[in-house]
């Protein structure tokens, strides 16, 4: 049952039921809206609802403020445009990788990835040679008798075993034909170190020698060691 309207009691604004506050002719609320703001109407909406629909092109959403749908006004507000801020890190122009003859672009010391990885694993971004890495597995400083010893993979036996030209074969043939010249066909390689077994690959510790002279020279350093 609605209220009657009695002026001593009811807040004196029109359409309003709230008992008024003491000492004042209008209800707490709007005694508040007119200490605030000077005015005892109701607060307008920030988004209050403007007619038509949002002015920007392709949008048929109702526009709210000035002239735009809720969503293009937020945009407009924190970054001065109603298109959509690109997402992921802005786009740079590609720089090319600073190693001879590679069109890859950089990613990292000026090096594209793949030479970067390379940098990683050998120190150095370019591809390793096959001599290159040969010599990255030679020790020439801790023996004490000056053999330069092999780091690498062996064979069963001990010798040093290395990859080149498509087969692993031992490594001191692959030095003896890098630095001294091709193997004669039909001879072996001897250690005159005695140290095959123990990964010798220093050049001037091999020599050339037929087979049986090979194993003459071998069956002499064991009846050296056994007597």
């Amino acid at each position: 049952m609605k209220r009657q309207r009695h002026t001593n009691t009811i807040c004196a604004v029109d359409g309003c039921e709230n008992d008024r506050r003491r000492g004042h002719a209008y209800c707490p609320m709007h005694v508040s809206r007119l200490r605030q703001r000077g005015d005892l109407g109701p607060a307008a909406s920030f988004f209050a609802r403007n007619e038509g629909a949002c002015s920007v092109e392709g949008c048929s959403a109702a526009a709210a403020v000035r002239d735009m749908c809720r969503l293009h006004y937020e945009r407009f507000r924190n970054h001065g445009s109603t298109d959509p801020r690109p997402r992921g890190p802005k786009p740079r122009d590609p720089v090319p990788c600073t190693v001879d003859n590679c069109e890859r672009s950089a990613a990292a010391r000026g090096w594209c990835h793949r030479h970067w990885r390379l940098w990683r694993a050998n120190g150095k971004p370019d591809v390793l040679t096959t001599e290159d890495r040969f010599w990255r597995k030679v020790d020439k400083e801790t023996d004490p008798d000056g053999c330069w010893t092999w780091t690498g993979g062996t064979t069963s036996a001990g010798y040093a075993l290395f990859k080149f030209d498509g087969t692993f074969s031992t490594a001191h043939r692959y030095v003896y034909q890098l630095v001294i010249g091709p193997i004669p066909e039909g001879l072996h390689i001897d250690h005159l170190c005695n140290n095959g077994r123990g990964g010798c690959v220093r050049p001037d510790h091999l020599e050339a020698v037929t087979p049986a002279e090979n194993n003459r020279r071998a069956g002499t350093r064991r009846d050296l060691i056994q007597y």
